[in-house]
């Protein structure tokens, strides 16, 4: 009799966690656990495409006990065309992928400038871990004769680019905004999901430089998080 009545407890406990899981599913709340850049139902070079050239774009992540995840999800529009996936406990790189294809990473890396007072640089690798490009931290002077930290922007051939990124936009010499993220985080609990959209006014803002832009911006997010 006792045994029979445990089956039967185990037997209605088993079916209230399988209902609570598909709640939990069909809430989105166990978004976490998949993988929507691995399903991503365009080619490689389509994706490539999209990610370089489109006007807005879109990462969706997670952030746990104020850490913000790299590892998020790249919408355009409605439509999933990748995910930045953050690896490393201290060297960490960020690696864009979709489907099963690596396009490049992201990490930090070295790199001499004559002339310029450098700090942090990061370097663009190949999925064959070729260098083919740069973000170096660098004080600029202003027109109005403040000095401050911005992000330059180099190729394999450590030839400056003709942007920076300064705080969460990128500008040309001429201090036009050619790209913007819209940091509008808002964290009340212990566990949220974050958006993040990044606006590009420019189309030649190459796919590495638009990646940047996500990375820092996530960064400074979590230290104004972590400090408020």
């Amino acid at each position: 009799m006792k045994s029979n009545q445990w089956l039967k407890g185990s037997f209605c406990l088993l079916t209230s966690l399988v209902i609570v899981c598909v709640i939990l599913v069909n809430n989105g709340l166990c978004s976490w656990f998949s993988k929507p850049w691995r399903e991503v139902t365009l080619s490689p070079d389509e994706a490539y495409q999209k990610l370089s050239t489109s006007k807005k774009i879109s990462f969706k992540g997670k952030i746990k006990r104020d850490t913000i995840s790299k590892k998020s999800s790249i919408w355009i529009g409605d439509e999933c065309v990748g995910g930045a996936l953050e690896s490393g406990i201290f060297n960490t790189k960020v690696t864009v992928v979709s489907g099963e294809t690596d396009f490049f990473s992201i990490a930090y890396g070295d790199l001499t400038v004559d002339g310029e007072i450098t700090a942090t640089t990061f370097s663009y690798h190949s999925p064959d871990d070729d260098i083919i490009g740069y973000a170096q931290e660098t004080v600029m002077t202003f027109k109005d004769g403040s000095r401050e930290y911005v992000f330059l922007f180099y190729d394999k051939n450590k030839t400056r680019k003709p942007y920076y990124l300064y705080r969460n936009k990128i500008y040309n010499p001429d201090g036009k905004i050619l790209a913007a993220a819209e940091d509008n985080f808002k964290t009340f609990s212990l566990s949220s999901k974050y958006e993040l959209i990044l606006t590009f006014y420019d189309e030649n803002i190459d796919i590495e430089d638009r990646l940047f832009l996500y990375i820092k911006v996530l960064d400074a997010i979590e230290a104004r998080i972590i400090g408020r």
